[in-house]
């Protein structure tokens, strides 16, 4: 096949040679609920490298995020063939369908768009904790693992161990709350780098739909005792997907093991 032509997928839509088609692991879903969980990718490009250096954008992980995704993702594709375009519907648009992507998503199409842009070898920097010995670590994104996603993620239900009191006295616990995506991410970022119980609650006022028949905002969520905002931070944890950037190392100095973080878009 020459360069020009273009593959099919297992379905017969056509991508390009220059693109990758990757399944997410819940994808988006539309006003009308249909459900696009395969995304067509292409390589990072100037354009990207050029956005990822605006100050505004490289200081923002959200952001950072969100305009790797807003270039390299061309295309969504539904249950039934249906397809969302980057061109058709705009930058905008589509930036916006990319802020809609659940976190577990997002990172999982950045895992992708690396290895489709630079290979699935990465070398990482990193000191042991236990003899501050100075290690380059070399690993293969195969390595990280992928969390598999169990529970829906609009749906979180949660009873609070304490409870919300409202003015009449009555005790509120029960409700649900929906997984973070990339306009929490987006808003949230800077301020935990400011002030991590704004952070959190805002992140908890986002995140909670319904308690019991409380009206929701984040007054509510700041006079919960630490021990229930606690509470709903750890069911959050608890139920994320995608990549977990948590790799194992082996200290070749003391021998001894340890763990270290490393997310892709920091190598991009």
């Amino acid at each position: 096949m020459s360069k020009n032509q273009l593959n099919k997928n297992q379905k017969g839509l056509e991508i390009k040679p220059d693109e990758l088609e990757v399944e997410m692991l819940y994808g988006y879903v539309d006003k009308e609920g249909n459900q696009f969980k395969r995304a067509v990718i292409r390589e990072i490009s100037g354009v990207e490298e050029e956005e990822l250096g605006k100050p505004d954008i490289k200081n923002n992980a959200g952001r950072k995020i969100n305009a790797l995704l807003t270039g390299c993702v061309t295309r969504l594709i539904g249950e039934n063939d249906q397809v969302l375009e980057r061109e058709q519907l705009g930058e905008n648009k589509w930036a916006d369908i990319m802020r809609k992507l659940f976190l577990g998503d997002r990172d999982y199409l950045v895992l992708k768009i690396r290895e489709f842009s630079f290979g699935d070898e990465m070398t990482i920097d990193s000191i042991c904790p236990n003899c501050n010995n100075r290690l380059k670590v070399d690993f293969y994104t195969h390595e990280i693992e992928i969390l598999p996603l169990n529970t829906d993620p609009f749906k979180i239900e949660f009873e609070l161990p304490k409870g919300y009191m409202d003015a009449e006295g009555n005790i509120h616990t029960q409700g649900f709350m929906r997984l973070p995506n990339g306009k929490d991410q987006e808003i949230i970022d800077p301020i935990a780098r400011r002030n991590e119980g704004i952070a959190n609650t805002t992140l908890i006022a986002r995140c909670v739909q319904e308690l019991d028949d409380v009206k929701v905002n984040p007054q509510v969520f700041r006079k919960l005792s630490s021990k229930d905002r606690e509470y709903l931070i750890k069911t959050l944890a608890d139920v994320v997907f995608g990549p977990r950037f948590i790799l194992n190392v082996d200290c070749v100095g003391c021998g001894r093991s340890f763990e270290t973080g490393v997310h892709p878009i920091n190598f991009i």
